[in-house]
């Protein structure tokens, strides 16, 4: 998982010193499920961070054959609930009657050598494979959102641009687009072809590719994009699609997170949260503006750039904590947030990718949580020690997410 050599690691090497975070954790105990049969967490990687300490704590979990997560048949199209993910944002869909706030939108330049027609066979592949890029939220007549897969095809669209403004309005319009979630497909893909000044025979073409997080996340483009590559490059030498089948689909594990949260588990999740999160204030920033009355999405990124000697600074600090170069960065912001407000108590969002179920880490969909992070700040501890409380704040917090 580290992409180091097996004789430079010893049994007593910790995992984020050699340069782990909690993406590789969720890979981590993904191949100690595939080797081992063992249903490890990512909490046990981030509470027992060598090889000799994981061994132990693993030694007393029974092996796991059957999966956690199986498939799960339905008897009616409204028994098959949304993820609590997906349910948060379709209240919010159904609040604002529609948004593209929640668009993922992905634009590429395409080589000349690119078929067209296997290219949209491959995307015909991959939605065939992947449930969820078919599937509309429907409303039940109770009012209640299910997840109904539809058989609807993708239908790639076409369109030939006289000049970049043109094509950048066309990219700017689909990007921008508003999905309608119970009628359409939650992806939408377009190919745009623009003639080259210098000669007018030759086309530039780009393909722009619009997922709605409702079915979509930060991790699932690194699958999407490497699937569909590989199921073009199969499709192109005519032979078949070589991708492992699925044993399960999102909407699977939709039901299985409706089933295992509920009961003592569900009241332990809630008892931590409902303490953690007691008297908590809001952060209150000075602002250069009133906040509008009606919640608006405009904003802007500021990009920068952090130097290389500063960055390879941070990491030693990271693995001589060890903690993850992450619990640095995040300590940092916090007391930057209470230097500009005077506050002591901070609470932050901040997202994880929900993934800590072995089987997840190849499914298309949407996992990712927001985790609240809260951080009391003691001016007398030094910030070595500051970091090590924050590292051990989102460590709990990712026991509880």
């Amino acid at each position: 998982v580290l992409g180091l050599p097996v004789e430079s690691i010893g049994l007593h090497d910790d995992f984020f010193r050699l340069g782990g975070n909690s993406i590789m954790a969720i890979k981590l105990i993904s191949k100690i499920h595939q080797g081992l049969g063992l249903q490890a967490s990512v909490a046990m990687v981030f509470s027992y961070k060598t090889i000799y300490g994981l061994a132990g704590v693993l030694e007393g979990l029974s092996i796991d054959i059957v999966e956690m997560i199986c498939p799960i048949a339905v008897h009616s199209p409204e028994q098959q609930l949304l993820s609590f993910a997906q349910e948060r944002l379709w209240f919010i869909d159904q609040y604002e009657g529609g948004s593209s706030a929640y668009n993922i939108p992905m634009v590429f330049g395409l080589s000349s050598q690119v078929d067209l027609s296997i290219l949209a066979e491959s995307f015909k592949a991959l939605l065939s494979r992947h449930d969820i890029l078919r599937t509309l939220i429907v409303t039940s007549s109770e009012g209640v959102g299910y997840q109904y897969v539809s058989d609807q095809e993708l239908s790639i669209k076409e369109a030939y641009v006289e000049s970049s403004k043109q094509l950048e309005d066309l990219i700017s319009q689909e990007v921008n687009r508003v999905f309608d979630l119970s009628q359409e497909l939650p992806i939408s893909v377009c190919v745009f072809h623009k003639k080259e000044k210098n000669n007018s025979n030759e086309l530039s073409s780009y393909i722009s590719i619009v997922v709605h997080h409702i079915a979509f996340d930060g991790w699932s483009t690194d699958i999407f994009l490497e699937e569909l590559r590989s199921i073009y490059q199969d499709l192109l030498t005519n032979s078949s699609v070589s991708l492992p089948l699925l044993r399960i689909q999102y909407k699977d594990f939709a039901l299985w997170q409706r089933d295992y949260l509920q009961g003592e588990v569900l009241d332990r999740q809630l008892d931590y949260w409902k303490t953690k999160l007691l008297e908590v204030e809001p952060l209150n920033l000075p602002l250069d503006y009133a906040r509008p009355s009606v919640i608006s999405y405009e904003g802007n990124t500021v990009h920068f750039s952090i130097a290389d000697t500063l960055g390879e600074e941070l990491r030693l600090l990271s693995r001589d904590l060890g903690v993850s170069l992450y619990s640095v960065m995040l300590g940092g912001y916090y007391l930057l947030l209470s230097s500009y407000s005077g506050q002591k108590d901070i609470v932050l969002g901040t997202v994880v990718a929900n993934r800590h179920h072995a089987g997840l880490e190849d499914l298309i969909g949407f996992f990712v949580n927001t985790l609240v992070l809260r951080e009391e700040i003691d001016y007398g501890v030094s910030v070595r020690d500051f970091i090590l409380q924050v590292s051990d704040s989102v460590s709990e917090a990712q026991m509880h997410q």
